[in-house]
């Protein structure tokens, strides 16, 4: 969701300058409705709260690629950080 915004933590001293002086804050615009139904479809999704299993093979297909393309690059004689199972 990276293009849809950030995160900024902070002490709320901080957080509230940011909201004042900010110029991110001042002339950003809120989500778009359709951006915001896109991440909640996509968490559905993901979760199989549409019924299906899509999203959970979508996952084990990313497990799944991730592992592979790490074997290549360790083939190749690559230093890869990381840990395997996590993409």
């Amino acid at each position: 969701f990276g293009s849809c915004g950030g995160y900024i933590a902070g002490d709320k001293s901080v957080i509230n300058y940011l909201r004042r002086h900010g110029p991110g804050h001042l002339y950003a615009a809120s989500i778009s409705p359709g951006a915001a139904q896109q991440i909640l479809s996509a968490l559905r999704l993901m979760d199989g709260g549409d019924g299906s299993t899509r999203g959970r093979d979508k996952i084990r297909q990313l497990h799944d690629n991730a592992n592979y393309f790490r074997m290549r690059l360790l083939e190749m004689g690559f230093h890869v950080l990381g840990d395997w199972d996590s993409p």
